[in-house]
């Protein structure tokens, strides 16, 4: 018999997953690019995507059963519940198929994009296979990769503009999508501020960080004002109350040694330079929020064929009245995904203008139409879960301060902005979403692991 000299696809599979240090280090080179490339090079973060989901699912089908990581992550509930999600997706597409008008027909691509929540525990697998204190290397790899798209797409003209008040949004999607981006990255500035000036040995070494770091707070803070996105600002307010309630809780219970009284100091300062520079652009400010024109009679009142709203506010309330007697007609499993742009061609209470924007600017209306109650409960208890797994966490002392008050006020940031923009279905959204919750996860989920291990 001739022996085989290459070894079959499962058996190498099966050894390179035994081998932890190679793959652990494989997986954190994937999650960093695709942690960098999503703006710059967004072709490197699609294909380090597939191969992340290749590396997850090798672990789970040709691991060490007796792992500890492995035996974490098949009982973790964001695991289970979103496959419970995707069970739900594949017995819903069959009820489409037999339910639905053969004008209408869901979409695969756009139902995929609901599974991207799975994302989160793929890049918690990643961070939680490394020592903790790299987990934060994430977080600024993203920015690195934002400052490296800003730097590649240049324009001195579109700088000037969103300098003398104008609305730009440096190529990224749309103005709402650009302030995702800038309003998350100063929110995670602010918090983690503190933590990073404490690194400082010398006065000489706290200024070399300092500047950086109020240099990276000025362009998010401006990148935010530039792109005039009224959910976004709204979103930061809510996000930074939580943050102030969080703080005030814990000042008592908390012995603060010099270098954190210092570096919040600093962190209070930046903060109150954000007002300052603020209140000098409320032109800009006062200009956008006005613009709103929020009637409140345009969602009370039935739909109408002689409804026209021509505001970004009015197309939104007008839109979810709508939307809300399309969910009551199917309420438990929804219409399906990719079905709600065929729903408002089709409608008369829109007229060609209004047909264009092809969705309904709110992540909740857009999934209660899409999956119904079923799939919105499915997803919500995602949420809930990993509210309660980090509030767990920073309780059992596996979590730091900073890093539990920047999870709520992000988490606050993420529940308003979706109220006003579909960020559940764009690629913008979901690669925010999992990044930055993936990181705040991964503190459970290494805690899990490391429990794990101990019991052994």
């Amino acid at each position: 018999m001739i022996k085989t000299l290459v070894k079959p696809v499962p058996s190498q599979l099966s050894s390179f997953l035994s081998d932890h240090k190679v793959y652990a280090r494989t997986y954190a080179l994937l999650v960093a690019l695709y942690g960098f490339s999503f703006l710059p090079f967004l072709r490197v973060a699609q294909i380090s995507e597939s191969l992340l989901v290749l590396l997850f699912l090798g672990l789970l089908a040709l691991g060490n059963r007796h792992s500890p990581i492995r035996q974490v992550l098949v009982r973790d509930p964001v695991f289970r519940i979103m496959l419970l999600f995707t069970v739900f997706l594949a017995g819903a597409r069959a009820w489409y198929a037999l339910s639905l008008p053969v004008d209408l027909e869901p979409n695969t691509r756009d139902m995929r994009y609901y599974l991207k929540p799975f994302m989160v525990i793929i890049l918690a697998t990643g961070l939680a296979l490394q020592p903790i204190n790299r987990a934060w290397q994430l977080l600024l790899i993203g920015w690195a990769g934002l400052l490296v798209y800003l730097g590649l797409n240049f324009d001195a003209h579109e700088w000037q503009r969103a300098l003398a008040g104008r609305r730009v949004d440096f190529g990224i999607h749309n103005a709402q999508h650009t302030g995702l981006f800038f309003g998350s990255s100063l929110l995670a500035l602010i918090c983690f501020a503190p933590r990073f000036l404490m690194r400082a040995r010398s006065p000489v070494g706290f200024a070399l960080l300092a500047l950086p770091l109020l240099a990276s707070i000025t362009l998010a803070f401006e990148g935010t004002l530039a792109a005039q996105t009224r959910a976004v600002w709204l979103g930061l307010v809510a996000s930074i109350v939580i943050l102030v309630i969080l703080l005030a809780s814990q000042v008592r219970k908390r012995h603060w040694n010099p270098k954190v009284l210092l570096g919040s100091a600093v962190g209070l300062v930046i903060v109150l330079t954000a007002i300052f520079v603020a209140l000098h652009s409320l032109k800009t400010v006062e200009h956008r929020v006005n613009a709103s024109e929020i009637n409140l009679e345009d969602f009370l009142a039935p739909p109408s064929e002689h409804g026209n709203p021509k505001t970004s506010s009015g197309v939104r309330l007008y839109s979810w009245r709508v939307a809300l007697g399309w969910i009551s007609e199917r309420p438990l499993a929804g219409w399906g995904a990719g079905t709600v742009d065929d729903k408002i061609d089709q409608s008369n209470f829109f007229d060609r203008w209004f047909k264009g924007f092809g969705h309904l600017h709110n992540s909740y209306f857009e999934t209660l139409y899409a999956h119904g109650l079923i799939g919105t409960g499915l997803l919500g208890a995602l949420i809930v879960w990993i509210g309660i797994a980090t509030w767990r966490c920073f309780r059992t002392g596996n979590m730091p301060l900073d890093v539990f008050v920047f999870a709520f006020s992000y988490f606050g940031f993420w529940l308003v902005i979706n109220m006003f923009e579909s960020y559940i279905i764009y690629s913008t959204g979901q690669y925010m979403n999992a990044l930055i919750v993936g990181f705040i996860y991964t503190f459970y989920l290494s805690s899990r692991v490391t429990e794990k291990a101990h019991e052994h």
